[in-house]
C-alpha cells in the first residue's frame, strides 16, 4: 500500500501548493520515505503515490 504524501508536503494550503513542493516531496520519498527509516521507497511506490 502506498505511503501518504501529506506528511511530506506538510501544512501547505492546497491553493498555495506549488510544483516544486510536490517534486521535493516525491524526491524525499525516494531517498528516505520508509517508515522504519532504513531508506527510500521504490519508484513504483512513489508513482502510486502520485
Amino acid at each position: 500500500m502506498p505511503e501518504s504524501v501529506s506528511p511530506l508536503i506538510g501544512a501547505t494550503v492546497l491553493a498555495k501548493l506549488k510544483t516544486a513542493k510536490i517534486d521535493a516531496a516525491f524526491s524525499t520519498a525516494l531517498s528516505s520515505g520508509r517508515r522504519d527509516g532504513t531508506g527510500g521507497l521504490s519508484p513504483r511506490t512513489v508513482h502510486h503515490m502520485r
